[in-house]
């Protein structure tokens, strides 16, 4: 990164500069809805997501305001009077503009079928300019701008539970005010925020606000039902087998003592959100899936049980999808959700996490391409592992992955000193398999032997600390390109975070001001690291995140660009896969490294081959960088 480019990034506060806009819109328009709601019928009823809401039978727009760029002053208009306001702008030349735009957008399309050329969301901008660690709410954007933030929204408290047709004209005339002036904040701080916002982050953000505001994903309603059945069939069978009534299984006390009425004594771990001492029956504590080779079937039965009954994520969600059968269905990500620009889950159900494999991979089979066409599948391959090989210029994982070698084989042969290959060596294979995946940013013995003994990649391993240890030391080893790239990438952070130099390192960039650290990014974004520090009694570095301190080193930091990488590809495919293939595409959703795209059934093949090129060809930051990726054809999202 030169000093010139990197003397022109900004960080959502620095004075005024030109930024030119040449995206499918001639005007923006602001939009912000107030809605019913009441003390069951809220957005704050846990057991009721933003989608359920919006579709609710008990939905009703009470009041809107709207802020056309051509006007000087915002119009609001209220029951019968918000569809004609709405209708009257020329939504095919104008962008659609809000704070939080999935919910009044998803109202405007929804209840009023209108469709706008683009869709702004300024709560997505502000998490891109300022990070994860501070609040995104209007209030709080607007006020770090300068403005007042929401200074009438008493109004809102006071219309709890009324109807419009019930709401007095002076608590109306309220109402309308409040609803202007978030208009007004929220034209204010996208003026101020625009001017900073990459133009293809914009299209990224516009692409995630319409997964949700016009979805074309389908659930199937029989798949669903079929999940959600199987699942409370196989709960109830583990309670059954077991001979523990439910309450005992829900309590960790009860249960604790029923495992003591057994002759065992339960297993503890200290909380480390409380620093106490509390009972170790998560899934992921080794004591107690140690529990399930005990000699004693009873205890085998009731630890199964309580994994059984605790596991309701399946159930839950298959029951909230079940809601939504009929329409299509809308998926929610939250744009910029993680420190390194990925996105993250919403609304009662998480696509970011929806399982590949065991039992709750049935569920993504329950989505489904609209009739007459197909899901076009890609999955970006091993791309966390082919970036850092990359970025730490190790030429025999490089080459490995250029040829289409099994690099798990690669790394094993590092370790043990001799060639594998997955046909004559399955067990060495497998270990160089999980020290790839673990050991990459850092993992030591301990984390390796736990990944080892949970089969949280395959198969449980019985292996101690020492062992695995020793395999870790022989992976760094074989592997020395990548912990020079820890030493160059902590280095760098230091150097540049405690003197205020600007670093390049390959395709990133290290920068520091006001007391925080940044490393930006290839396609002009940055990830921000509040408040950085030096440990006075260790010279360790930290910056300080809205959980508190975290420790900086190198592995920490190859993690984080690595990720933050992986999603820019991804960005600039999708936009690449938009613009240039020749046939009609929606990007549907996307979750971590895969992206789903619909298409016409007669042209899915040929939409598949060309997503395969763009995402197996470099982007001219990434050049020497061996792409390769996964795509399938499916009626369903499911991989052939």
């Amino acid at each position: 990164m030169t000093a010139q480019a990197s003397a022109s990034r900004v960080y959502g506060l620095l004075p005024h500069c030109t930024y030119n806009m040449p995206l499918p819109f001639s005007h923006y328009c602001v939009v912000d809805f107030e809605t019913y709601y009441d003390s069951e019928y809220s957005l704050r009823n846990k057991s009721l997501s933003m989608t359920d809401y919006i579709r609710h039978e008990l939905f009703e727009a009470i009041s809107v305001a709207v802020w056309h760029s051509t006007w000087d002053v915002p119009k609001v208009a209220a029951g019968p009077d918000v569809g004609p306001l709405l209708r009257s702008i020329n939504w095919n030349e104008t962008a659609f503009c809000a704070h939080h735009a999935q919910f009044d957008g998803l109202i405007l399309t929804h209840h009023y079928d209108l469709h706008p050329v683009f869709w702004l969301d300024t709560q997505s901008m502000s998490r891109m300019l300022f990070g994860v660690d501070v609040s995104h709410s209007l209030d709080a954007v607007s006020q770090r701008y300068g403005f007042a933030g929401k200074v009438k929204a008493q109004a809102l408290e006071q219309v709890k539970g009324l109807r419009y047709k019930d709401i007095p004209k002076d608590l109306l005339q309220l109402l309308l005010e409040y609803n202007e002036d978030d208009a007004r904040l929220t034209r204010g701080i996208f003026e101020k925020m625009v001017k900073h916002v990459p133009e293809d982050e914009l299209r990224i953000i516009d692409l995630t606000m319409r997964m949700y505001c016009e979805p074309v994903l389908h659930l199937d309603e029989a798949r669903l039902r079929e999940v959600h059945g199987r699942e409370v069939g196989r709960r109830a069978a583990a309670v059954q087998a077991a001979g523990v009534d439910l309450t005992v299984l829900g309590s960790a006390q009860k249960f604790a003592d029923y495992l003591r009425s057994l002759g065992v004594e339960p297993p503890v771990k200290i909380s480390p959100r409380t620093g106490q001492p509390t009972y170790a029956f998560a899934k992921t504590d080794l004591e107690f899936k140690a529990l399930l080779r005990h000699p004693d079937p009873r205890v085998v039965a009731a630890v199964e049980a309580r994994l059984t009954a605790k596991s309701t994520l399946i159930e839950t969600r298959s029951q909230r999808l079940l809601r939504r059968v009929g329409l299509p269905t809308p998926m929610y990500y939250n744009y910029w959700g993680a420190r390194t620009g990925r996105w993250s889950g919403g609304d009662s159900v998480n696509w970011q996490n929806m399982a590949r494999r065991g039992e709750g991979a049935a569920l993504r089979t329950a989505l489904a391409a609209p009739e007459g066409c197909n899901l076009v599948i890609a999955d970006a391959s091993q791309i966390e592992a082919r970036l850092v090989a990359w970025l730490a210029d190790d030429q025999e994982l490089l080459t490995a992955f250029a040829e289409g070698e099994d690099v798990y084989s690669v790394n094993a042969s590092g370790v043990y000193g001799f060639p594998v290959n997955k046909d004559d060596h399955p067990d060495e294979r497998f270990v160089g398999k999980v020290l790839s995946l673990s050991c990459q940013y850092g993992a030591g013995g301990v984390k390796v032997s736990n990944v080892f003994r949970l089969g949280n990649l395959g198969p449980a391993i019985d292996m101690s600390v020492a062992e695995a240890k020793e395999l870790v030391a022989k992976w760094r080893q074989a592997r020395w390109p990548i912990t020079r790239l820890w030493t160059r990438l902590g280095e760098a952070a230091k150097l540049s975070w405690l003197s205020g130099q600007q670093i390049e390192l390959g395709p990133v960039g290290f920068d520091y001001l006001n007391g925080n650290g940044y490393i930006h990014l290839p396609n002009g974004t940055y990830m921000k690291y509040p408040r950085v520090y030096v440990d006075a009694d260790n010279g360790e570095l930290h910056y300080v995140s809205k959980n508190g301190p975290v420790k900086v080193w190198g592995g920490y930091l190859l993690e984080n660009i690595a990720q933050a990488l992986s999603c820019v590809l991804l960005k600039q495919q999708m936009l690449r896969c938009i613009d240039t293939i020749p046939h009609d595409v929606v990007v549907a959703s996307t979750t971590h490294d895969e992206m789903v795209l619909v298409t016409y059934e007669e042209t899915a093949e040929e939409v598949a081959a060309a997503v395969k090129r763009i995402m197996s060809t470099p982007e001219e930051w990434s050049q020497g960088l061996p792409l390769n990726a996964s795509v399938d054809v499916s009626a369903v999202y499911d991989k052939v």
